[in-house]
């Protein structure tokens, strides 16, 4: 049989048989048997792995479910041993009786004699430690009634904090550091005191050993220690247990600020997270610079310092409920200022004001500025709900800061918009007053010719019937956006009154209409009686030019082309302004809309004296070229152009005598104010009209000249050299060779024509 199956035998075996029954229920004592609690370490472990920002976010759901995984712990264990114990064969069944328990003798008398042997050790440890136990000497004993009646039951009260009401941080910070110096003091100064001094007046420890007196005096220190350590864990545990009631919290002032492009708190959260935790540093750290007890009998210690230090785990874990706390405690707090930095996230981060920036730097756009106005004063309407203060139990929260920089932001960009939108509707009303003055001033300034009048008569046309239809739309816009300014501001009297003066411009413009149908009648009878004037007058003055014409009969002789030239630029100009007041004329007409008026004398006047005029002018620029070929330096012409133009002008000529003779022709059976004198087809040339006179001298000029056009061409030759020179001089037995004075002209009174074929050649 094994050791376990042993030891369950002995326990059954132990029941008396007259006073309890002979079986017993092992089941009902296994069920409370004790199982470990769940360690501290694990579930610091389970703790490490969470994240310490959604540790203190999702306290309350981690805790819970920590409890969960401690009771399923606990429940799996008990089935476990209950399992295991079980399982061993002699509690297969449910009742055992001790008749059933068959054990050897041999068995029973070394148990007994194990018994014997464990009372035997039970002495000889009971004696060892009586030699080692101090607590129940008197100056122990001493030191625990001192620390009862010196030590302060915590160092810090926080009740007492509560009843002074709102703290400032700082102040709060003074307070609780000025307890713990007190407090650190009253240990230091008095705890210590009294305990030193009964240790240099105890007598018994000058007659222990020296070896027991060390052993004594580590006891007596530990001692002390732990009534100054009980002080410090009473302290946290105070601390805590009022910050997990809430009702005595400390009361902190805190003011809700806009400050760097957030809202935030002053002090900060966690600047006062940290003061919470530092108080549990500061009270850890009381009473670091005791000197050994020991010192005082002038015993040397092996410490320079008395070690008071409090458990890690009790530190971690009082940090760990302290923070738990504490989140629970602001969580109100922390989530009111989230909501409100979300709620007003619109208006006071920088990207909003760049924004506001960019919008008033471009040109203005009326709806979304009033949208954005709107969006600004409900933002406006939400700051003046704002309460000044909020209580809770860690303190209050006085929000006039943050609510007087939100609603000043609010304002200024209310400001600023509505200001742009008051002038924008105000530039948009003077543009449509400037357009009616426009239009005003345009329908009054009557234009005092036909053509201006009757592009005014249009536009006025246009304009009642189309300008003025997209001015009362703008107006329409204009009153919508008036109506949406008197839901934002007030208006000044100058911007009502040129309200006024906008709307009732649609009223004032018709009577100027009216206006201007009459001056426009009015004008156009004036301008139809001047026009009618210079018709008359224009046919007057055509009338008396013909008499003037018979001039041209003398202008027969070709030499004098230069003459004739000149008389006909007068009369050329003459006929143009004529015909230029003719084409006025009829323009107005036209813009009045009556019969164009014929002046047949005018194009007989232009069939008459421009065909003359033109060929004047083409014998005129013949004679000038002739005269340059016959008379210029010989090195200077191009016998090539010479015989192109001399062709031209031979063709052009005929053409003229031509059309001219045929128009003359038509004349002489027509009724014409005036016609050429002489007979087209006289046998003498001579007693022709001017005219085809001109024609026939020219003509006969210009075949005289043609004659020597060959020669021309071949001296005018610019690939002649020195020797083609000389071999033609010998040919015609003298120098033909070109000086500075050879002419044409001069080389053709050599009769140089006799040779010509020879010279080409």
């Amino acid at each position: 049989m094994d050791w376990n199956a042993l030891e369950s035998t002995f326990i059954v075996c132990q029941f008396p048989n007259s006073n309890q029954p002979n079986q017993i229920r092992l089941k009902d004592y296994i069920r409370d048997i004790y199982v470990p609690e769940f360690s501290t370490e694990w579930k610091r472990n389970i703790l490490d792995l969470i994240p310490h920002v959604i540790r203190r976010k999702h306290s309350a759901f981690i805790n819970s479910v920590l409890d969960e995984v401690k009771d399923m712990y606990i429940k799996n264990m008990k089935e476990f041993v209950l399992k295991s114990i079980l399982s061993c064969r002699i509690y297969r069944g449910e009742h055992v009786a001790c008749e059933k328990c068959d054990v050897p003798a041999g068995l029973k008398r070394n148990v007994e004699e194990n018994r014997m042997y464990d009372h035997a050790i039970f002495l000889q440890r009971r004696n060892l430690v009586a030699k080692r136990y101090f607590l129940s000497y008197p100056i122990i004993r001493h030191i625990m009634n001192t620390a009862y009646r010196i030590l302060p039951a915590v160092i810090c009260d926080f009740k007492r904090y509560h009843k002074f009401g709102l703290l400032t941080l700082c102040c709060f910070q003074d307070m609780i550091l000025k307890d713990i110096k007190r407090g650190s003091l009253v240990i230091t100064n008095k705890f210590y005191t009294e305990t030193f001094n009964a240790v240099q007046k105890s007598k018994l420890l000058r007659s222990i050993s020296a070896e027991r007196l060390s052993q004594f005096m580590q006891c007596l220190t530990n001692v002390f220690i732990q009534q100054i350590l009980n002080v410090m864990m009473r302290s946290i545990d105070h601390i805590i247990d009022i910050m997990k009631d809430g009702h005595f919290c400390p009361q902190i002032e805190f003011q809700l600020i806009c400050e760097n492009d957030q809202l935030i708190t002053k002090p900060d959260i966690q600047k006062v997270f940290s003061t919470y935790h530092n108080i549990i540093r500061n009270i850890e750290g009381i009473a670091q610079d005791l000197m050994p007890l020991e010192e005082w009998l002038n015993v040397k210690a092996k410490e320079k310092y008395i070690k008071i230090a409090l458990p890690d785990w009790f530190v971690e874990e009082s940090h760990r409920n302290l923070q738990e706390i504490l989140d629970t405690l602001f969580k109100s707090m922390s989530e009111h200022v989230a909501f409100i930095s979300v709620e007003f996230s619109g208006i006071y981060t920088s990207s909003v004001k760049k924004q506001i920036l960019t919008l008033t730097s471009k040109q203005p756009n009326f709806d979304s500025y009033f949208e954005h106005i709107c969006k600004y004063n409900e933002y406006l309407s939400k700051t003046n709900s704002m309460v000044s203060n909020l209580y809770y139990n860690v303190g209050k929260l006085e929000q006039s800061s943050a609510k007087k920089s939100l609603k000043q932001i609010c304002c200024n960009v209310i400001s600023v918009l509505t200001t742009e939108l008051v002038k924008y509707h105000q530039d948009f009303n003077r543009s449509i007053c400037a357009d009616f003055e426009n239009l005003k001033s345009m329908a009054l300034n009557i234009p005092r010719d036909a053509n201006s009048l009757t592009q005014l008569s249009e536009r006025m046309s246009r304009a009642s019937k189309v300008l003025i239809k997209e001015q009362e739309q703008k107006i329409r816009e204009s009153i919508y956006m008036l109506s949406k300014l008197l839901e934002i501001t007030i208006l000044t009297d100058e911007h009502i009154d040129l309200n006024k003066t906008t709307i009732n411009w649609l009223h004032d413009i018709q009577p100027v209409f009216a206006q201007n149908n009459t001056l426009c009648e009015t004008m156009k009878s004036e301008l139809e009686e001047d026009l009618q004037r210079r018709i008359n007058a224009l046919n007057l003055e055509v009338d008396a030019i013909f008499p003037q014409l018979i001039i041209l009969d003398d202008m027969d002789d070709m030499s004098k082309v230069g003459e004739y030239a000149q008389h006909y630029k007068d009369l050329i100009k003459k006929y143009k302004r004529i015909d230029d007041e003719m084409q006025v004329i009829n323009s107005e007409e036209r813009l009045f809309k009556f019969p164009e008026t014929e002046f047949p004398k005018i194009f007989d006047l232009k069939e008459t004296i421009v065909p003359f005029h033109k060929l004047i002018c083409t014998i005129y620029q013949w004679r000038r070229d002739n005269s340059v070929w016959l008379n210029g330096p010989f090195e200077c012409l191009d016998a090539s152009v010479i015989e192109k133009k001399t062709v031209n002008y031979l063709d052009e000529i005929t053409d003229m005598h031509k059309t001219i003779k045929s128009r003359i022709k038509m004349d002489a059976t027509a009724n014409k104010p005036y016609k050429f004198s002489g007979m087209a087809d006289d046998p003498d040339p001579m007693q022709q009209p001017a005219p085809l006179k001109l024609c026939w001298q020219t003509l006969n000029n210009i075949n005289e000249f043609k004659v020597y056009v060959p020669l021309a061409v071949c001296m005018c030759n610019p690939a002649l050299n020195a020797r083609h020179w000389n071999e033609m001089s010998a040919i015609c037995n003298f120098d033909l060779t070109p000086n500075a004075g050879t002419t044409l002209k001069k080389m053709i009174d050599m009769n140089l024509m006799d040779n010509i074929d020879r010279w080409l050649r």
